[in-house]
């Protein structure tokens, strides 16, 4: 299961575990649903150790961050790449109902120079119960 997982390098299943055409190449990705590549492969962001929770503000907002390094190869995935997800919390009216937001927000930027492009798409399996209630 994937639950409570920030899922990447890509969300989703890629058939065959292959991409044929990037950058000229092709490239054979990691192989964890049958003979396709599922959440990024079987080591996937998911399975990784983030850096933070780093405290920051984020468009007027307290937020934390988390960055993680995704180097080139991994998971059969070419280029380098760094994630970065703010979790931004706040208290917001709704109909006069005070209630609590969670905004969560991912950037992902190519920092090596092994590609000129990657694939990247990138999703969460956050389930959150933020009312105390059982």
């Amino acid at each position: 299961p994937f639950y409570g997982e920030t899922i990447g390098r890509v969300a989703n299943r890629i058939a065959g575990a292959k991409i044929n055409s990037l950058n000229g190449k092709s490239y054979s990705l990691a192989v964890n649903n049958g003979p396709n590549s599922l959440h990024g492969g079987a080591k996937g962001w998911g399975k990784q150790s983030f850096e933070g929770p780093t405290p920051v503000e984020k468009d007027g907002k307290e937020s934390v961050m988390f960055k993680y390094l995704s180097r080139d190869g991994e998971e059969g995935y070419p280029g380098t790449v760094e994630l970065r997800l703010w979790y931004k919390g706040s208290m917001e009216k709704d109909g006069g109902v005070e209630k609590t937001s969670l905004e969560i927000e991912y950037e992902v930027e190519l920092v090596g120079d092994e590609v000129e492009e990657t694939a990247v798409g990138v999703t969460n399996h956050s389930y959150f119960n933020i009312s105390g209630d059982a």
